[in-house]
């Protein structure tokens, strides 16, 4: 199958158990190649934060 969009892959794979999904929770005004040191500070205590918020899933994940 051709993929129309990377992410179609991802949440398919993500449904059949055969990936995570770990994106921010929140916008954080971070495009890809953009931001100031700020929010690039900001993006990175979220990514911490969330990433400790679902530690047990993702513990799981990579314990299968």
């Amino acid at each position: 199958k051709v993929y129309n969009d990377e992410m179609d892959m991802v949440r398919k794979l993500q449904d059949e158990g055969n990936a995570i999904l770990i994106q921010p929770t929140r916008d954080c005004g971070v495009r890809r190649f953009s931001g100031n040191v700020e929010q690039m500070e900001t993006m990175y205590q979220l990514a911490k934060e969330d990433c400790e918020n679902r530690k047990d899933e993702i513990l799981a994940f990579f314990a299968q």
